[in-house]
Order: structure tokens, then sequence, then C-alpha cells
């Protein structure tokens, strides 16, 4: 939300576990929103969530891309076994940070 809301403020997103089903108007603030294609958005979501988790993960990512952000500013991690809890997403911090800091 704050990515797309304040883009001057939150270019870039890292997004774990997201859980747009619980606003699915996310969807269409996306949809009614300019979005630089410079912003960078980090996914990240585990098959052991539940069953909506990756499947509106993809939703969003087709939007986005939709609304003209480059392939190459979406990272879309799908990891086997992965669950909705702080160690899962811990493993992926780093990589996320460090992608999207970089200039």
């Amino acid at each position: 939300y704050a990515a797309i809301k304040y883009p001057n403020i939150f270019g870039n997103a890292g997004v774990f576990s997201p859980a747009f089903w619980i606003n699915p108007e996310i969807y269409d603030l996306v949809r009614t929103s300019e979005i630089k294609r410079t912003s960078r958005f980090f996914f990240l979501a585990g098959t052991d969530e539940n069953e909506v988790v990756v499947s509106n993960q993809n939703r969003m990512i087709a939007l986005l891309k939709e609304k003209g952000v480059a392939n190459d500013n979406i990272i879309n991690n799908i990891i086997e076994g992965g669950t909705h809890n702080e160690s899962f997403w811990s493993e992926y911090f780093p990589e996320a940070h460090r992608w999207l800091i970089q200039e």
C-alpha cells in the first residue's frame, strides 16, 4: 500500500507473505494509480501458507507488470514448503534488503 500510495517516500517494497485477501481493494488502488517503472518490488510467499497467498501474489505481480513496472524490478519468490512466520521471512530479508536499496 505504502509504495503505491506514497511512491516518493516508499518507492520500493518488500512484500513478505502478502495478505491481499484482507483488503482486495488494493488491486483497484494499483489499477488506478500511477506507478513508476523504476519502482522495485520483492515478493516472498511460501507454498504452505494458505491456498490464496501464492495466487494473489501472482495476480498482483501481473497487475504491476500491466502498469509498466519493469520485469527486472520485480522479484517473485515462491518457496516450496515456506510458511507464514518470522523464521521463514528472516532467511530472505538480507537478500531483499540488498536488492531493494541498490541504485
